[in-house]
């Protein structure tokens, strides 16, 4: 019930109507307090208070341009409304991953909350998404000193140094993070990666299999599974465990990049062709990784010169 009373509770302004609106936030009747917020604003527009519960409401049902839209117009209003303003940066930062808009609107948040761990946390994840992963990792250090089991910044400072290839110092703390909450699913995953990326495969199908027995349905499992044996020259059974991870996932552009690897690796030069094409439609960043010395057999194929133009042009 805590959405239902937040959002009743941020309508100060709407004075009688407030019991009504409350009434039906109470049974969990969302569609029925939209329509009634609306119909308040009709006759109350510039109601900061209904504006703020609408765009609550829509950000419950996953309308975040609109629910950003409801904030700003809130700001518009009452520019020093820091609900508004610390929602509006969540959507962007979490949901649209609109990273510098998120970092520029933490400016407007009051300078006393700028010393607080959850600003400081929230300006960490935007500089993570920006790939300004030093900036991100000294913000971490900060934190950590005050809390050092706090699991979200340790997850935020891994992928900080994950994404600029310190696969030793994200395992590191990794390790710390399962030592909080050792039963996660998402860090046990992250872990069989990272493993892969240190060439520890056996450690890492280890973990996969283990994953995989907890839920057969474990695309990041799968996927981790097929590149430990790609590293393990099982490249049949590599192709089999990739299908199976595309198959849950469609769009998990990384496992269609690795399920080329393992065709190319069995000479399937046009499904290999096939994969590359879907993950790099799916994921741009990954037209970097053709130099893989798995696709020497094929780096001379029309269609991967193709791929490797594009590579070229993304550059410039």
């Amino acid at each position: 019930m805590g959405i239902w009373k937040k959002i009743a509770d941020t309508i100060e302004d709407a004075q009688g109507d407030r019991e009504e609106v409350q009434n039906l936030l109470d049974d969990g009747d969302m569609v029925e307090a939209l329509v009634l917020v609306n119909e308040k604003l009709k006759e109350k527009p510039q109601s900061a208070g209904l504006l703020f519960a609408k765009g609550l409401v829509l950000e419950e049902f996953g309308y975040y341009h609109d629910a950003l839209e409801c904030y700003d117009m809130v700001l518009s209003i009452r520019p020093d409304h820091e609900d508004a303003t610390i929602n509006k940066i969540s959507i962007l930062i979490d949901e649209l991953h609109e990273f510098q808009a998120g970092l520029d609107a933490l400016e407007l948040l009051p300078k006393a909350l700028h010393n607080e761990n959850a600003f400081q946390s929230v300006k960490a994840d935007a500089l993570l998404g920006l790939k300004k992963f030093k900036e991100c990792e000294v913000i971490c250090e900060e934190i950590l000193k005050d809390d050092r089991r706090d699991a979200a910044t340790l997850e935020c400072y891994a992928d900080s140094c994950h994404g600029r290839e310190d696969f030793e110092k994200s395992l590191e703390l990794t390790n710390k993070i399962l030592e909080i909450i050792p039963m996660d699913i998402e860090t046990q995953n992250n872990k069989a990666d990272l493993l892969n990326h240190l060439g520890r495969s056996e450690e890492a199908l280890k973990i996969s299999e283990s994953m995989i027995s907890q839920n057969s349905m474990d695309a990041d499992a799968w996927a981790n599974k097929g590149e430990s044996l790609i590293d393990m020259s099982e490249y049949e059974k590599a192709v089999n465990s990739l299908q199976t991870a595309v198959e849950i996932d469609s769009t998990f552009a990384e496992a269609w990049f690795y399920l080329a690897k393992a065709y190319a690796h069995v000479n399937n030069e046009d499904d290999a062709l096939d994969s590359l094409v879907v993950s790099t439609s799916l994921d741009s960043e990954i037209l970097d990784w053709l130099e893989d010395s798995s696709f020497d057999n094929i780096k001379n194929h029309p269609r991967f010169q193709k791929l490797v133009s594009k590579q070229k042009d993304q550059v410039n």
